[in-house]
C-alpha cells in the first residue's frame, strides 16, 4: 500500500511540475487579427490604447507572461 501511495504521490509531482513548467516554455503573441476582434468585441474606442498596444504588443513574441501581460497594462495605464 505504501508503495503506491509514493508512486501515486511522485506521478501527481511530477504532472504538476509539467503543468506549471508550460506556462514558462510557451511563447506569447498577440496578432492583428486577434486584436482586431477583441476591439470588436469589447467595444473599445480609446484610440490612444489601440496604438499603445500597436507600438509595444501588436506581433511581437514574448518568451514569459509577466512581460506579456505588463506591456498590456502599460498600454492600459497610458491611456
Amino acid at each position: 500500500m505504501k508503495h503506491i501511495q509514493n508512486t501515486g504521490l511522485g506521478l501527481f509531482l511530477f504532472g504538476l511540475t509539467l503543468f506549471i513548467s508550460l506556462i514558462f516554455l510557451g511563447n506569447y503573441e498577440l496578432t492583428t487579427i486577434q486584436f482586431k476582434q477583441l476591439i470588436k468585441n469589447k467595444n473599445i474606442k480609446s484610440e490612444l490604447f489601440i496604438s499603445e498596444m500597436r507600438t509595444h504588443v501588436l506581433d511581437k513574441e514574448f518568451t514569459n507572461p509577466v512581460n506579456f501581460s505588463s506591456e498590456i497594462k502599460q498600454a492600459k495605464n497610458k491611456s
